[in-house]
């Protein structure tokens, strides 16, 4: 979703222009969603750094 609404954006700018009043917007958006995009992969590794941690803690083979 995320790489859809950066194409988007992408081609807004291509159509607009550079120059353009809009560019300014668009590019901001751009960074906001760049900095989204960071967000969610750090969340997704710590969710999985949490999973793999709780597993293995789980694990029988870990018990005594």
């Amino acid at each position: 979703m995320a790489r859809f609404a950066e194409e988007e954006i992408k081609q807004f700018i291509t159509w607009t222009g550079k120059r353009s009043p809009y560019n300014r917007t668009a590019e901001e958006i751009k960074a906001k969603l760049q900095t989204i995009v960071d967000d969610i992969k750090l969340l997704k590794k710590e969710y999985v750094d949490i999973a793999t941690t709780n597993s293995v803690l789980r694990h029988p083979s870990t018990s005594s």
